[in-house]
């Protein structure tokens, strides 16, 4: 066959690459005749390998009944070498493994860093928003000039020369006023409970959202075994509060929108009645 023979210090082992080429190098045959072994390994599709092993099964050897020790040390060398590339496997991946975690961690304790940041801002811009106290004191002032007008009707007005008509009309304009006072007040409340910012600064729905945020990281750092960086505790706390003193704020602007609405609307239809009772 053209076989060329020639002793070898080390067997190749099951799986690896021939020296002769690429091919995986497979058991052909573990042949015994009775006192020596004879172990065939080829690679590729094992037509030598076959051939040999065909050949001296005619000539008398035969099949092992249990792995003969060379057959027995290439498949422990086989084990051992998949061993060794699982165990270098294993290792690769747990290093890997280290290094994502070690960057998720890193990169969540940045978004805490960055929402404990819009945390304090917002809350900062909502403590300071005095919108809502804007609004009540323009319905005092609109409100303070209709009831000026309607003591001008009273004092003032003249059924003869209408002017208590004109003097009654203009209350009701003011009354009017507060109540497009009363519409922006509103507006604002709504804005303010909204979540995001507005014109007057952070909402409390957005503040709620960053305090979410926040503790969102916090959960997500304890979750991979890390602590927080930067301690969200104090910040957490100011926005408690500062979210209780708006919600506080917003039950004070309604109560007093409302109450002020309600009597310049009263004190519109005095004005409409006091000209009846002028018999004008």
């Amino acid at each position: 066959m053209g076989l060329v023979w020639y002793p070898i210090s080390q067997l190749a082992v099951p799986g690896s690459a021939g020296s002769a080429d690429s091919d995986a190098m497979e058991q052909a045959c573990d042949l015994t005749d009775g006192g020596q072994e004879l172990y065939i390994e080829d690679g590729g599709g094992q037509s030598y390998g076959d051939t040999i092993c065909s050949q001296e099964e005619q000539n008398g050897w035969t099949p092992e009944s249990t792995p003969g020790p060379l057959a027995a040390q290439a498949q422990q060398e086989a084990q051992q070498q998949a061993q060794a590339a699982a165990s270098a496997a294993a290792a690769q991946a747990s290093v890997s493994a280290a290094a994502n975690l070690a960057q998720e961690i890193s990169q969540d304790q940045q978004n805490l860093q960055s929402d404990l940041g819009a945390l304090a801002s917002d809350s900062n811009s909502l403590n300071t928003n005095t919108q809502l106290a804007s609004d009540v004191n323009q319905m005092k002032t609109d409100y303070q000039t209709e009831q000026s007008d309607y003591q001008t009707e009273q004092q003032q007005g003249s059924c003869s020369d209408g002017s208590m008509g004109d003097d009654a009309a203009t209350v009701s304009d003011d009354a009017a006023t507060v109540d497009d006072d009363l519409a922006s007040l509103q507006d604002d409340l709504q804005s303010l409970q909204d979540t995001g910012t507005t014109v007057g600064g952070a909402s409390i729905g957005g503040l709620e959202v960053d305090a979410a945020a926040v503790n969102s990281d916090v959960s997500t750092l304890k979750g991979l075994g890390a602590t927080p960086a930067q301690d969200p505790s104090s910040a957490l706390a100011t926005a408690k509060t500062d979210l209780g003193n708006a919600n506080a704020a917003v039950t004070w602007a309604q109560q007093q929108g409302n109450a002020i609405d309600t009597e310049a609307d009263q004190l519109a239809t005095t004005a409409e009645n006091w000209e009846s009772q002028q018999g004008c």
